[in-house]
């Protein structure tokens, strides 16, 4: 495939992510901050474990797939954080 290709699909999945948050934010009527740190967190954990390896992040997300927190949330916010950090 070719790299415009990839950049184009990068370019639209950033920006159906920022719709999706956006739409989300706007419907929020109060802010649970505690929440919302929890799910950076977990979303940063998985970064973190799929930085360290690729078998070690699928693991840690397969393993997630059993607990009340569950990390599919993650999953469309690694690119951003593989590229900002």
């Amino acid at each position: 495939m070719k790299p415009a290709f990839f950049r184009i699909a990068l370019t639209a999945l950033l920006a159906a992510q920022a719709a999706f948050v956006t739409a989300y934010v706007l419907c929020e009527r109060a802010v649970y901050f505690w929440d919302h740190a929890m799910y950076h967190a977990l979303a940063r954990n998985l970064h973190a474990a799929f930085r360290s390896s690729f078998s070690g992040g699928a693991g840690a997300f397969a393993a997630s797939l059993a607990n009340d927190y569950n990390l599919i949330f993650a999953l469309p916010s690694l690119a951003g954080f593989a590229m900002f950090g």
